[in-house]
């Protein structure tokens, strides 16, 4: 077994193709086959089933392929941690962030930070919220992105902000309820995500206000789910802004008892131990406040 079996089996699984997989690898299709057939042999199971149409997992190749992208996760922080050693002027800065957060601000802003930095190179990870917290503590990654502080002893700092939207369920009539009041929700059903840390920081936010509601017994896997999921009457949603799809959205501005927009922060933080420089994040916090004002700005022109 070798790392480079590893990637075959990976771009096998990701085409769904061993002639597509070995087009992407540029390599010849019976050296591919011949790769994976070894690496069958040498785990003890088949790893795919093959039909004249189309190459899939089996159960047990589908229970194998995390443990080996996380084998060529690891190979890939073995590279960075050397080239960090070797090259102390290149700057390398790697980003996790939770899908809660608006990236692309952010994005934008580390992008200029590179070009007003040649030597400094930023590699981002999206992650869910335990994820980041465990990278933080192996120092696998320099900075998280999330929408609530972590834990242990680390330093933070708030990148951005956006309003919290409401989606309420759609009744059988078609219509939709128009209060986004936080007052108004007792009792209302929630659909959540997880992993995000986005259903916890709502819960609080809703326990805080002493609003009782009810948590929807299935799980979306994504924001769009749960826009679909609140069209169909299922229950209703709470989002960040940038998480909503479209003007034709029946999203509206949570409101607080006090009349405010809910508001959620992106924070980031990092362990007192790697040395990221606060000047670096400040700058990053600043141009991001900017560009993000642009987007709402031009946003609100369309």
């Amino acid at each position: 077994m070798n790392l480079q079996h590893l990637r075959l089996l990976r771009a096998v699984a990701e085409a769904g193709s061993f002639s597509r997989a070995a087009e992407a690898c540029r390599i010849g299709q019976p050296s591919l086959s011949a790769a994976v057939a070894q690496l069958e042999r040498q785990l003890g199971g088949r790893l795919f089933e093959r039909t004249t149409r189309r190459v899939s997992l089996t159960p047990f190749g589908s229970h194998i392929l995390p443990l080996i992208a996380g084998v060529l996760e690891a190979e890939k922080e073995v590279h960075l941690a050397a080239q960090r050693w070797l090259k102390p002027e290149h700057r390398l800065i790697r980003v996790g962030f939770s899908p809660a957060v608006h990236l692309q601000p952010v994005q934008l802003a580390m992008v200029a930070w590179q070009e007003e930095h040649p030597g400094s190179e930023i590699v981002f990870k999206e992650c869910t919220r335990e994820d980041l917290d465990r990278r933080l503590a192996e120092q696998s990654i320099d900075v998280a992105l999330t929408v609530r502080l972590g834990r242990g002893k680390r330093e933070s700092l708030v990148i951005t902000e956006e309003p919290l939207l409401f989606l309420p369920r759609q009744s059988a009539s078609g219509r939709h309820a128009r209060s986004g009041s936080i007052r108004d929700l007792a009792g209302e059903t929630i659909i959540f995500t997880r992993g995000c840390g986005l259903a916890d920081l709502v819960g609080d936010m809703f326990r805080r206000a002493r609003v009782p509601i009810h948590e929807y017994a299935g799980q979306a896997l994504s924001y769009r789910v749960v826009e679909e999921w609140a069209e169909l009457g299922l229950g209703a949603g709470v989002l960040p802004k940038s998480k909503v799809s479209g003007p034709a959205s029946a999203a509206i501005p949570l409101r607080l008892k006090d009349g405010r927009t809910a508001m959620i922060q992106t924070l980031a933080t990092w362990t007192t131990s790697v040395g990221i420089d606060r000047k670096f994040l400040s700058w990053i916090r600043s141009r991001t406040s900017a560009i993000a004002a642009g987007m709402v700005t031009e946003s609100a022109v369309g």
